[in-house]
């Protein structure tokens, strides 16, 4: 009998970043085939916080808050910006 191959499949945990650094609210599942393909999808529910995505106890990869979404408090602008 022929038997179906399938890929195994890993759960991660994929958390938003808090200002102060702490791991903010309820993870997001992603569910994947390798740590590059949750990567990936994990990109996707980026915004104004950085994402980090977890394997069970082992942190795979920090995703960077997309930098048009990311808000400055008032009075600062980001670096390498000069005033004209």
């Amino acid at each position: 009998m022929d038997q179906l191959r399938c890929s195994p499949q890993v759960s991660y945990r994929a958390f938003a970043v808090s200002d102060d650094g702490r791991l903010n609210g309820v993870p997001r599942i992603i569910v994947a085939t390798d740590d590059r393909e949750a990567a990936l999808q994990a990109e996707g529910f980026v915004d104004r916080h950085p994402l980090e995505l977890w394997d069970g106890a082992r942190l795979v990869t920090r995703v960077a808050a997309h930098p048009s979404e990311v808000v400055q408090p008032a009075g600062l602008r980001p670096q390498g910006v000069e005033r004209v």
